[in-house]
């Protein structure tokens, strides 16, 4: 796993965390009636050792730092998440002690709230209760745990939810199959299949084991495409190159380049490339026929690297442009963009439709869709956008940097075009 944080920076926000959700514990929840509070008083009480722990191993040297990053970087979301939940635990805890513990007012006058009274009033164990304590029964016990199990929904939701997120991460890309409405089709395209593989980050928290095992459980389709940031370690490009053209594509397999590789060096990237039989568009366009029937031109544009811009797309028209003077004429026209927002200079291209990755989906979804597309929606995170007759399908990636995908598994899409047969077909 890599670490996002420096070592001291993790331990102080690991140590954070821990201490805000001991500082709401105590003062959010009555130890009277939440027994859920006790557990997370004792749960509290066990992970400082475990952060410090984890933080100790991460100093020394290798194993124990690996183990030390890993366990630093697991506790982080989940203590994230855990801390959240408490402020609407303790909400919905003094709203059901409300409902099930109400106060009473004895004879006297005086209120008694039932939620803190003994189980057992001190009278009862005179021969005749006085009047104060007749009025005052002591709340049931089914509804003490009905109360103490409500504190619990939410911090069990988010543990969950953090969960889950690992789980999601580590299991194995699926494929997902999109099928794109493209309009009019001349028959050697429509229901043409494309694999997009992207953002495998070999060596990160993916390996060539993870590609092996999942390219044995699918068939070989019309058309594979790469859309960059292949491989973390530059030593596992060609073996996965190798594998990934043994899956024989009828029609070939085209790349494009991502950040990632001009981190490790654009130049090595290109000449493993040129040594297999992946085809690598770097602004460049490449012809494909289909028969006598069709002709697909694909495109494919550099990534911006490391470039720190406010605005990329001059740069990504730029290498559009460069890429659309090569191509020869064709029915359908098809890019390859790590980064999604080459849709824009794509759409006002006439480019029918971009395969992009480089977002991870935000790495957090609902429902197949990201998380950050209310905030985002012109990053276009996750998922099929449509612009006039033009079509971007942006994936949420192969891999990842750091294993945590609630709601947003990794994939491998495969899309299949759809669309009217064209009238000189008919």
């Amino acid at each position: 796993m890599i670490a996002l944080l420096r070592l001291r920076e993790s331990l102080a926000l690991d140590s954070a965390l821990v201490g805000a959700s001991a500082v709401m514990v105590a003062v959010l929840f009555p130890r009277a009636v939440l027994a859920g509070s006790s557990a997370a008083r004792r749960l509290l009480t066990l992970l400082m050792p475990v952060v410090l722990g984890a933080h100790v191993a991460w100093a020394l040297p290798a194993p124990l730092a690996g183990l030390g990053v890993n366990l630093a970087m697991t506790l982080l979301p989940l203590l994230a998440l855990f801390t959240a939940s408490l402020a609407p635990a303790a909400l919905l805890g003094a709203v059901t002690r409300r409902l099930l513990l109400p106060r009473a007012r004895p004879a006297d006058g005086a209120p008694v709230d039932l939620a803190r009274a003994p189980e057992a009033p001190a009278c009862a164990s005179t021969p005749t209760p006085a009047p104060a304590c007749a009025s005052s029964p002591a709340p049931r016990p089914g509804r003490r745990a009905v109360v103490a199990l409500a504190t619990l929904v939410a911090p069990a939701a988010a543990l969950g939810v953090g969960v889950s997120g690992f789980a999601t991460a580590t299991a194995l890309p699926r494929v997902r199959r999109i099928r794109m409405q493209m309009g009019v089709l001349p028959r050697g395209l429509a229901g043409l299949q494309i694999l997009q593989l992207s953002d495998l980050h070999l060596g990160c928290s993916r390996g060539l084991d993870d590609l092996e095992r999942f390219l044995a459980t699918v068939k070989a389709p019309d058309l594979l495409v790469l859309t960059g940031d292949v491989a973390e370690d530059p030593s596992l490009l060609a073996p996965a190159l190798r594998m990934i053209a043994a899956l024989r594509p009828r029609l070939g397999a085209f790349a494009c380049l991502g950040n990632h590789e001009h981190g490790s060096g654009a130049g090595l990237a290109r000449a493993i490339f040129a040594r297999s039989e992946v085809d690598l568009l770097v602004n460049e366009a490449r012809s494909v026929g289909l028969g006598a029937s069709a002709r697909l031109s694909i495109l494919g544009i550099d990534d911006p690297g490391w470039v720190v811009r406010a605005d990329i797309q001059p740069l990504l028209t730029a290498h559009l442009d460069t890429a659309i003077a090569q191509e020869r004429p064709a029915d359908l026209r098809l890019l390859l963009s790590h980064r999604p927002e080459g849709f824009d200079p794509a759409h006002a291209l006439g480019v029918d439709l971009v395969l992009a990755g480089h977002t991870h989906g935000g790495q957090i979804g609902f429902h197949g869709r990201s998380a950050g597309a209310p905030i985002w929606p012109e990053r276009y995170l996750w998922g099929r956008y449509t612009r006039g007759r033009s079509r971007l399908y942006t994936t949420a990636g192969f891999g990842d940097w750091y294993p945590f995908r609630p709601g947003c598994p990794s994939e491998a899409p495969l899309i299949e075009l759809v669309g009217r047969e064209s009238p000189s077909d008919a």
